[in-house]
């Protein structure tokens, strides 16, 4: 059954494998910038980090009620930190598939260059493109510069503030409406709030808060966008650690009517280099 379901399952998923490796050589909605920034001050280095999760079953019920569930996810976190800059680049994907139900398929790549890095206030220069065909979004894609605020940063805990503004523009399916596509143009303003917290030396636990805000002429009306990412991250040597993450996020005018409120847990492992 295995060998039937494999070479299948390899065509049905190599699109999003393909997005994985460039966003990893390349570049990495509201996302955890915050998880893949170091403290160290140290001269020229690179950081990088790469974690995989891959689910397969064929649990059925009976041999007339087949089920095949594929689960995919990929992140990778690339950086370099000269003695006065930083460049960070991101990639995601994560690809949900169940016989009979529509599948979930998200990804993102962000890139990021921190100007003085060291300083208690620095600028920051970010372009970010990304898709989330579950929920009707063909692409978003944004650009733009903020300033980042250095409140504490000690070994044990840090605390990091950031604002800034952004153009953003979003392709939409309307849903059950083949045909029709939306297209938002929206200059908007970006924040979030970074706490990081080491509880003992093998455990860490990260908290984002992000909050972005347009106002749509179109519509004549704001939309707000909030986000949480959370983690907590269980060091088991120094190159792999067990992560769970909890991610929510709320948007108080869609633009297509979806949910408002959405949000996802996961647990994987996490290699370090």
């Amino acid at each position: 059954m295995i060998k039937r379901i494999f070479p299948q399952v390899f065509v049905s998923l190599f699109p999003q494998l393909f997005l994985f490796l460039l966003s990893f050589t390349s570049f990495s909605q509201i996302l955890n910038v915050e998880k893949s920034r170091v403290q160290e001050d140290t001269t020229k280095r690179y950081i990088g980090n790469i974690s995989i999760n891959f689910s397969l079953n064929n649990r059925s019920t009976t041999p007339e009620n087949r089920a095949i569930f594929v689960g995919l996810t990929g992140n990778s976190n690339l950086g370099y930190f000269s003695e006065k800059h930083a460049y960070l680049l991101f990639g995601t994907i994560n690809y949900t598939s169940l016989t009979g139900a529509a599948p979930i398929s998200t990804g993102y790549g962000h890139f990021r260059f921190n100007l003085n890095r060291k300083k208690k206030l620095s600028t920051e220069l970010f372009a970010q493109i990304q898709y989330d065909q579950s929920r009707g979004m063909n692409y978003r894609s944004l650009a733009g510069v903020g300033a980042r605020l250095i409140i504490i940063n000690t070994e044990n805990a840090s605390l990091y503030v950031g604002a800034g503004l952004m153009w953003e523009t979003e392709e939409w399916d309307m849903p059950d409406e083949s045909d029709s596509i939306i297209v938002k143009n929206i200059p908007k303003s970006t924040n979030y709030v970074s706490v990081k917290a080491r509880l003992n030396p093998f455990t860490t636990f990260n908290i984002i808060n992000y909050y972005q805000v347009g106002f749509d002429n179109e519509q004549n009306v704001f939309r707000h966008r909030l986000n949480v990412d959370a983690s907590l991250i269980f060091l088991i040597n120094k190159y792999l650690s067990f992560v769970n993450t909890f991610n929510a996020g709320y948007e108080n005018k869609p633009v297509v009517p979806i949910l408002k409120f959405s949000y996802s847990l996961s647990n994987g492992i996490l290699i370090k280099f």
